[in-house]
C-alpha cells in the first residue's frame, strides 16, 4: 500500500482521488501523505474514517445521504456543527408550519358551517395544501457504550523480564523490560512490521516467549481482541446469542441488548445468524464479546477498523472511563491519543515505554520521519524563512509555544470562516429579496454592497491568518 501510494504521489498529479488512504499505512507514512496533502496545489477527493486525518488536509466536505450530494464549506468539524445549526432551523421552521397548520385548522372548525365564513374557511385549506412539508432527517445517533467494571487484581498486571519475541527461526522484538500496572491506559506504536502485533499476542497469552519471562499478575485475565477473532463465532449464533456466549456470568441482558445497540444492532438485527452477517458487523460483534467480559485487562489490536465516527467517539469515551488496563494498536491517531496515557514505542527490535505522551510522540516522528520530505519542500520554495528554518533559526520559542500560537490563530480562522459563510448567507437572502421587491432595490444594493466589503475584509484577514499558521507549522 506505502508503496502504491508513492508511485502515485511522486507522478506530480493535477487531480487525487484517495479511498481511505491511511488504512494499513503506518503512523511515519500517514504523516508524510498528510504534509503532502497540506502542500499540494491541486485537488483531492479523499475518503477516510481517520477523523484525524481529514481535521489536517480538507476544507471541505461532500455529505453522502439517502441518495443526495450536499457541500459543506469548511472542515470536519464544522461540517458537524453546521450539520447542527441545519438540523435546529429546520426544527424551528417545522414548528412555525405546525402552529400555522393548527391555526387554520382552529377556524375551519370553528367556522367552516357557517355561510358566511365558508369561503374563507374553503380558502384557508386550500391554503393548508399548499404549505410545504418539511422531512427532518435524524442526526446520527450518538451511541452510548457502557463497558461492566472489570473483576478485581493485583496493582501489577503484567511482568516481562529479558524477553524475546518471534517465530520459529525470525527474532521479532528482543530483551523486553517493563511492567504493566492496573489502570494504565497504554498505546503501542511503530512502523508497520516493527512488531506491534507480535507484542500483543504475547500479553495477550497468545504467543510464548522464545526467551525470558513473561507474567500475568494475580486474578489477571486478559480480553483480547483482534482481526482473527472473528474466526472463533458460531456461525448459527445469532448476534444477542453470540454476545451472551462470551459475557460474564454476571453481566444482565439489558447489558448485553445496550452493548448490542451500540454497536449499531438494533431491533430485529440482533437476532440476525452471524454466518449472514458482513466482515465488519462479524468484528463488531467480536468487540462486544470483548467488552462483555469483565476483563481487567482489555488488549485491543485495530479496534475502530469496522466502526463508524459516532461508534468510534463512543468506544473512546468508553474506553477513557474504564477502571482497568487497556492496551492498544490503532491507525486512528485521535483515538490513540485520546484513549493512551502511557506509550511503547516498538523499533528496531526493541519495545520500551516512550518518555511521554502521544502528541510529543508524534512531534519526534515529525522532526525525524519527516526532515527529508521538508527539506525538500523547502528547497523547492526557496524562500528565505524557509532556509532559516532548515539551518535551525528562530529556537527562541519552544515546541508548545508555536502549538499555542498556532491553535489560538486556527480558532480565529475558524471564527473567520463561519463569518464568511453567515455573509454569504445574508448575501444570497438579499439577492431573492432583490429579485422579488424591486421598489426596495436601492436599498437592497446598498446593503449588497456593504456586506461584500465586509466580506472581503474577512477573507483578506483569513488569508493572512493561513499564511502565518504555515509558516509557524514550518517552525516545529
Amino acid at each position: 500500500m506505502r508503496c502504491k501510494l508513492l508511485h502515485l504521489l511522486g507522478e506530480d498529479p493535477d487531480i487525487l482521488l484517495l479511498d481511505e488512504p491511511t488504512n494499513y499505512l503506518d503512523l511515519e507514512s500517514v504523516l508524510i501523505l498528510e504534509h503532502y496533502l497540506q502542500d499540494f496545489q491541486g485537488a483531492f477527493l479523499l475518503i477516510s474514517h481517520d477523523r484525524e486525518f481529514l481535521r489536517r488536509t480538507t476544507d471541505h466536505i461532500l455529505e453522502v445521504e439517502d441518495g443526495n450530494i450536499v457541500k459543506f464549506n469548511g472542515g470536519l468539524d464544522d461540517y458537524f456543527e453546521q450539520k447542527q445549526m441545519l438540523q435546529e432551523q429546520l426544527q424551528a421552521k417545522a414548528m412555525n408550519l405546525a402552529e400555522k397548520r393548527k391555526q387554520i385548522l382552529d377556524f375551519v372548525n370553528r367556522f367552516g358551517a357557517k355561510a358566511t365564513k365558508a369561503k374563507q374557511a374553503q380558502s384557508r385549506l386550500k391554503t393548508l395544501n399548499k404549505m410545504e412539508t418539511i422531512e427532518i432527517k435524524s442526526l446520527p445517533t450518538t451511541a452510548k457504550i457502557k463497558i461492566p467494571s472489570p473483576t478485581r487484581t493485583g496493582k501489577k498486571i503484567l511482568s516481562l523480564e529479558d524477553v524475546d519475541l518471534g517465530y520459529d527461526n525470525n527474532l521479532v522484538l528482543k530483551n523486553i523490560k517493563m511492567d504493566v500496572w492496573r489502570g494504565d491506559h497504554i498505546g503501542v506504536v511503530g512502523v508497520n512490521g516493527a512488531g506491534k502485533s507480535t507484542l500483543l499476542k504475547a500479553l495477550a497469552g497468545r504467543l510464548e516467549p522464545k526467551r525470558g519471562y513473561l507474567e500475568h499478575g494475580i486474578n489477571v485475565e486478559i480480553g483480547f481482541y483482534a482481526q482473527h477473532v472473528t474466526e472463533a463465532l458460531e456461525p448459527e449464533d445469532t448476534v444477542i446469542e453470540a454476545l451472551k456466549r462470551k459475557a460474564h456470568e454476571d453481566i444482565v441482558p439489558e447489558n448485553v441488548l445496550n452493548i448490542a445497540g451500540s454497536l449499531l444492532f438494533q431491533g430485529e438485527d440482533i437476532h440476525k445468524k452471524i454466518k449472514v452477517l458482513s466482515g465488519g458487523e462479524k468484528s463488531r460483534v467480536a468487540l462486544g464479546q470483548i467488552l462483555l467480559q469483565k476483563a481487567p485487562c482489555l488488549i485491543l489490536d485495530e479496534p475502530t477498523n469496522h466502526l463508524d465516527f459516532q461508534t468510534v467517539e463512543a468506544l473512546t469515551m468508553a474506553l477513557n472511563e474504564y477502571e482497568g488496563t487497556v492496551i492498544i494498536v490503532s491507525h486512528d491517531r485521535s483515538f490513540v491519543q485520546r484513549v493512551s496515557q502511557k506509550i511503547i514505542k516498538i523499533e528496531d527490535g526493541a519495545a520500551e515505554l516512550f518518555p511521554g505522551d502521544y502528541n510529543e510522540y508524534v512531534w519526534s516522528l515529525q522532526k525525524g520521519m519527516l526532515a527529508s520530505y521538508n527539506k525538500k519542500s523547502k528547497d523547492k520554495k526557496s524562500t528565505d524563512n524557509e532556509v532559516r528554518v532548515l539551518k535551525g533559526g528562530n529556537k527562541s520559542k519552544n515546541f508548545k509555544d508555536l502549538k499555542k500560537e498556532i491553535k489560538d490563530l486556527e480558532k480565529e480562522q475558524k471564527k473567520l470562516e463561519r463569518t464568511i459563510a453567515e455573509l454569504d448567507q445574508k448575501t444570497l437572502d438579499l439577492s431573492q429579496k432583490l429579485a422579488q421587491q424591486n421598489d426596495t432595490a436601492e436599498e437592497v444594493t446598498i446593503e449588497l454592497s456593504n456586506l461584500q466589503s465586509q466580506k472581503d475584509e474577512c477573507e483578506n484577514k483569513w488569508l493572512e491568518i493561513v499564511e502565518l499558521v504555515e509558516s509557524k507549522r514550518e517552525q516545529l
